[in-house]
Order: structure tokens, then C-alpha cells, then sequence
């Protein structure tokens, strides 16, 4: 018996990655943790950002929360400590912010070749660690060819009118289920789970949804 989890993200969410190293860690600390199927599915943290546009991402929180740029600094080093105490180093004063559309594209295509969560490590390293951009058509030729996609692959993920829908068709089921930010967690169709929670949650709500069915 497998169970579906499905899980709402995107790829400059800094809990997301967080998050991932949790979930995972409390994927390995329940006994039925190889029948969990695991399913990523795309969410914009800003959909109205502009495709081929970027800003530096203190700039963008600043002017979102209506705070000063040494206060951001402050919220990123805090989140920053956080992914310390799970394996991750961030280097968030060199991000920029855009949209994320194209890359949840290449992480579709991603799927379909079985490399969803060699493209997901990828990505989120190349954003977070390395300072790379996920948001020209270059940069996601280059990511992708060492996520193991060809260029074939990578050309359909950015043109493909059903690659597109796809995403749009997370984004919106999202909105359906209230979701209104990232990560998000649906076990089974049945439990829910909102945010980068600690692990021991996580096994609570796997092991209560794995039991009911």
C-alpha cells in the first residue's frame, strides 16, 4: 500500500527546502516511510512577479512588509540559523526574486524522467547556496543539463502548452484547498500539514494517515 503525499512549493521558499530536510528526516523515522509516494507540485510565493525581471529579494521583503533593509537582513540571518540546524547553508543576501513559472516547468519535465528530487536538491542549491538564477532561459538550460534533462527536455518544459496548464493546475488546486503560502502537505488526500514543521510532527500526521487507510 503506498500513500500519496502531496506537497505545494516553490523553489525560492526558504522553508521549503527547510521544510524538505524535516519531512525527510521523518520520513525515515516511520517504518512504512519507502511506501510513502511523494508528489511536488508548484505555488508562487509572488504571481504577480514579471517574467524576465528580477530585484534583489531584501529589496523585494522590504518593500512587501513595509520594512527597513537592515530589518530583512535580521528576518534572513534568523532563517539562515534555521537551515544550519538542518545540514543547509543559505546564502540569502544574494538572491534575486522573479517569477517562478519557468522553473516549476523544468521541475515538471523533471518528474516526468523520475529526477523530481534531483531536480528539486538542484535547484534549491544553485538559489540558495550559490547564489544562481532561476530565472532566465539560460541559467535553466544550464541547471537542467546537470539535473540530467536533455536539451530536447529542457526546450519542451519552456514551450509546451500542457507543461504550462500543469502549473497553473497546481497553483490553482492550492487556492482550492486554502492554501495560502508554502510548503504545504496533503497525506493522503485526507491530512494536512502547513509549514516546515518540526519532524515529530510530520511523523504524527503520516502515521495517522497511514492508519486510516
Amino acid at each position: 500500500m503506498n500513500v500519496l503525499v502531496e506537497i505545494w512549493s516553490d523553489v525560492v521558499c526558504p522553508w521549503c527546502y527547510i521544510g524538505k530536510r524535516r519531512f525527510e528526516e521523518a520520513r525515515a523515522m516511520v517504518a512504512f516511510g519507502d511506501q510513502l509516494q511523494v508528489h511536488y507540485r508548484a505555488f508562487l510565493l509572488d504571481p504577480e512577479a514579471p517574467d524576465n525581471a528580477t530585484e534583489r529579494t531584501v529589496d523585494v521583503l522590504a518593500r512587501r512588509y513595509a520594512r527597513s533593509a537592515d530589518d530583512i537582513a535580521a528576518m534572513m540571518d534568523n532563517v539562515t540559523q534555521v537551515a544550519l540546524t538542518v545540514g543547509l547553508t543559505f546564502d540569502l543576501d544574494r538572491t534575486l526574486s522573479g517569477s517562478t513559472r519557468a522553473v516549476h516547468r523544468l521541475v515538471k519535465v523533471a518528474q516526468e524522467r523520475d529526477l523530481q528530487d534531483e531536480a528539486l536538491e538542484r535547484l534549491f542549491a544553485a538559489y540558495f547556496t550559490e547564489g544562481r538564477s532561476l530565472f532566465d532561459e539560460a541559467s535553466l538550460a544550464e541547471l537542467g543539463g546537470e539535473i540530467g534533462l536533455s536539451v530536447d527536455d529542457v526546450t519542451r518544459a519552456m514551450t509546451s502548452n500542457a507543461i504550462g496548464q500543469a502549473v497553473e493546475d497546481d497553483i490553482a488546486e492550492a487556492v482550492s484547498l486554502g492554501a495560502t503560502g508554502v510548503p504545504f502537505y496533503v497525506v493522503g488526500r485526507t491530512h494536512g500539514i502547513s509549514g516546515a514543521q518540526p519532524p515529530e510532527h510530520f511523523v504524527e500526521v503520516l502515521t495517522r494517515a497511514w492508519e486510516s487507510q
